[in-house]
C-alpha cells in the first residue's frame, strides 16, 4: 500500500534526537513521537511511532543530499526503509520503504512518501 507521511518536530531536540507529531496517510495520527540521530549507525535514523493500539512502526531514515534553498539550511532528502522486525503489533513484520525531503529551521518537517506492507 502507498503511504504519505508528515512529521512536524516542534517538541524540539533532545540529548539523542529529535520529537514532534507524526500524520501517516490510511494509519493515523500520532501526537508524540521521536526519532534517535545515529540510532541504527552513522546516518541512520531510528524513528519510532506508538499508535493508539499499542503497535509501533519504526523507520530507518538516511539522509542521502542536500539541496540548497538560498541564505537557508536547505533540505535534506532521505531514504526510508520500514523496519518491520523491530515494529511490533500490527506493523510486525512489516516491509516497505520510500524517500522524502527534510525541512529545517526553526523545527524540521519532514514529507515522505513510499510503499508498506503489512503481514
Amino acid at each position: 500500500d502507498l503511504f504519505h507521511a508528515t512529521f512536524v518536530e516542534v517538541g524540539g531536540i533532545t540529548e539523542t534526537g529529535s520529537c514532534g507529531s507524526a500524520t501517516i496517510s490510511e494509519l493515523g495520527h500520532v501526537a508524540y513521537q521521536c526519532v534517535v540521530f545515529n540510532g541504527c549507525g552513522p546516518n541512520c535514523e531510528l524513528r519510532t511511532i506508538t499508535f493508539d493500539d499499542g503497535s509501533t512502526l519504526v523507520i530507518q531514515e538516511s539522509i542521502v543530499g542536500v539541496i540548497a534553498h538560498g541564505q537557508s539550511a536547505g533540505l535534506f532528502e532521505i531514504t526510508l526503509t520500514i523496519d518491520g522486525t523491530s515494529s511490533t503489533g500490527r506493523f510486525a513484520g512489516a516491509t516497505g520503504g520510500g524517500a522524502g525531503t527534510v525541512i529545517l529551521p526553526p523545527f524540521a518537517v519532514i514529507t515522505a512518501s513510499g510503499t508498506i506492507t503489512l503481514l
